[in-house]
């Protein structure tokens, strides 16, 4: 059975920047613009083809900031690669039923690209991008063996449900740091968030704006209401949303102004009103979290 680990020693920013399609001076102006507003952690992956444009941005940032290396926390993700023209080939799946490959080679072979594209000799975190049925302990203990050399402070997994967090904690030496998922005010997976905090699984949220737009949140007068209440936007109540239950945002944005506002947040909502944010849960599933392993 997994080992737990000691939450206090978890030290990760209480929010990051999302980094996904952002490349090139598109990328370096909101990484400058994040770290002066406070920022210390950005979120990448494998399959977001922007690592390498991540890396060199945080070079240009460290130079004009002053901010060095140290203080930045630098989470990629191993998975699939399915467009922008590059197909890694089904990495992480059995093309026969008898197929056995060397998977500890394979994502130790994504980590050392990610560590040269990112230009660090290590990684803060890496989390397994989607819970890949036929390799999928096998990749996690690939990433505990690195974890255990140094080379990555943190472990996690992203879109994982509770049957997958147990079959890592059921089969292998360390729980989960971190599970990367989206949950929002109209789908809060309370069931998957209980579970994570009785393990110490920290639980981050990518896209957490996304849904704003979307009739169940553009409709409702419950954060235009709270919005007026404490005199910011509904980004920044749902933001703060994420915050005051334990989650870590990682909004992501290109527009230097938008990303100082998201990091604005001195303000303390009321629980009750916590709670009315809670009440618009509807288990809306936006996105297909296992896209590339659907009901497992």
């Amino acid at each position: 059975m997994g080992r737990g680990w000691d939450r206090v020693m978890l030290k990760m920013p209480n929010i990051g920047l999302g980094t996904y399609p952002l490349k090139g001076d598109v990328l370096t102006n909101a990484v400058i613009a994040a770290l002066e507003s406070g920022y210390r952690m950005f979120d990448t992956a494998h399959n977001y083809c922007n690592e390498g444009h991540l890396g060199n941005s945080i070079k240009i940032a460290e130079q004009k900031t002053g901010i060095k290396r140290e203080e930045i926390f630098i989470q990629t993700k191993v998975g699939e690669m399915h467009w922008e023209g590059i197909n890694d080939g089904q990495t992480f799946y059995k093309k026969e039923a008898n197929e056995n490959k060397d998977i500890f080679a394979i994502v130790k072979d994504q980590v050392e690209t990610s560590l040269r594209e990112l230009k660090v000799d290590y990684l803060d975190c890496v989390l397994i991008h989607f819970p890949y049925p036929d390799y999928f302990l096998e990749i996690w203990k690939t990433l505990e063996i690195l974890h255990k050399q140094g080379i990555i402070n943190y472990i996690g997994v992203s879109n994982c449900r509770e049957r997958h967090l147990k079959k890592i904690i059921e089969n292998c030496e360390i729980v989960p740091m971190v599970n990367q998922v989206q949950i929002s005010p109209v789908n809060t997976m309370l069931s998957l968030v209980d579970f994570c905090r009785n393990k110490n699984i920290a639980l981050q949220t990518y896209s957490p704006l996304m849904l704003l737009n979307r009739k169940q949140l553009k409709d409702n007068n419950i954060l235009s209401e709270l919005s007026k209440k404490y005199n910011v936007s509904s980004q920044q109540i749902v933001l703060k949303w994420n915050m005051q239950n334990g989650y870590i945002p990682l909004p992501k944005s290109s527009s230097p102004e938008r990303i100082r506002q998201n990091i604005t947040l001195n303000f303390e909502m009321e629980d009750s009103d916590i709670q009315k944010i809670n009440s618009l849960n509807e288990n809306f599933q936006y996105l297909t979290e296992s896209i590339y392993c659907p009901g497992y």
